[in-house]
Formats: structure tokens, sequence, C-alpha cells
């Protein structure tokens, strides 16, 4: 989804809204990343269909906040908790999404994958300290320049298109994903953001 740059036109971005392009204020090079696989796709005279996610989650997951945040409070380690909100969407829901997309004849085109909410991170905290019977101080602080404020997309296309819907509620999601993390523990995350020292 950060194709569409850190500072979108939209909020629900839709399709066919530009790229980050720096013609306005928001590009990083993460950003950049996503927006040259579509243009090589394009370019390359392949059918395609390019899929732009939300913030995927679940079993196996070990970038983002909420392996970040298991981690943390598993090891009593306080948390850096952004003011940003996000579009969370269960891994499984996304692949009901592409396999539907196989079974089509659309072609050379774009979609959303997402579930439409915009949580607060903050909430993405609170839900895993209650779902593990554990609190622990965070530090809430603001964005840096590398990051956006919110990803929230429209996916209403897509639904229409492939007969979609997500269907994993945020609360289920987050059981199924620290059920695998308490089995398998969580030995290394990522985070594409710049840490503020």
């Amino acid at each position: 989804s950060l194709c569409y740059g850190l500072d979108p036109i939209s909020l629900p971005v839709k399709i066919g809204d530009p790229y980050f392009n720096g013609s306005y204020y928001g590009g990083s090079s993460y950003a950049i990343s996503k927006t040259a696989a579509e243009l090589y796709l394009s370019l390359s005279g392949l059918n395609f269909i390019s899929f732009r996610l939300a913030n995927v989650y679940g079993p196996k997951n070990f970038s983002g906040p909420i392996p970040i945040f298991y981690a943390n409070l598993k090891n009593n380690i306080k948390s850096r908790v952004y003011k940003t909100k996000r579009d969370f969407i269960f891994v499984s829901d996304v692949v009901n999404c592409i396999i539907k997309s196989l079974k089509t004849e659309t072609f050379d085109s774009y979609f959303n994958i997402s579930t439409g909410l915009d949580i607060e991170i903050s909430e993405i905290y609170l839900l895993l300290e209650k779902e593990l019977g554990k609190s622990n101080d965070y530090d809430l602080v603001n964005k840096g320049g590398d990051d956006t404020s919110t990803i929230l997309l429209d996916s209403s296309e897509t639904k229409e298109v492939f007969d979609w819907e997500p269907r994993t509620s945020l609360k289920e999601g987050i059981k199924k994903t620290l059920l695998y993390y308490s089995k398998h523990g969580v030995d290394n995350t990522y985070t594409h953001l710049r840490l503020n020292k």
C-alpha cells in the first residue's frame, strides 16, 4: 500500500489515486520500492494482477508492531508505540482473495486488499496486553519522517470483482497469531522504519 506514498491524496485510498511521484511531500525509499515492482510489471508485456495490501499479520509474520509488542511484553521490555493508525488484515483473508483472483479473467489490473478499518497502534498494544494477561508501560511517540499517519485502503472494487470479503476479526486474528508465537516464539523482529534514538 505504500506505493501511494506517505501522504496519499485521499482516505481511504482508492485504486486510481496516484503513486508517490515527488510532486507532494511524503516519499520514502520503502514507498518507492513498492512502486517499482508494479512499474516493471506494467512494462513487461505480461498479463498480471497486482495487489496493494494493507498491513498483513498472522502466524509466521515477524515484521511490524504485533510481533514486536509480543516479544517486548514477554521479555518485560518497554515498547515504543507510534501515534499512527493502520488497516490490519489477517493473512488467510489475503490468501483467500488471491486464490479467487486466479479463477478470473481479470488482467493488467490493480486491487487493494484491506478491511477498511483504521486501527490505532496503541489499541493493538492494549489488545495484546489483554490477550497475554500482561501489562507494561510503553512510550507513546510521534511518527518519524519516514512513516505515514495512516494506511487505510478502499477495497470495494476488490470485493465486487472477486466476490470477496475479509472474514477474520482483529480479535480472532490476534488470538491465532499469539497462539503461533506462544508455540514457536519470536526470535527476531523487523521494521522498515528508522529508529529514532
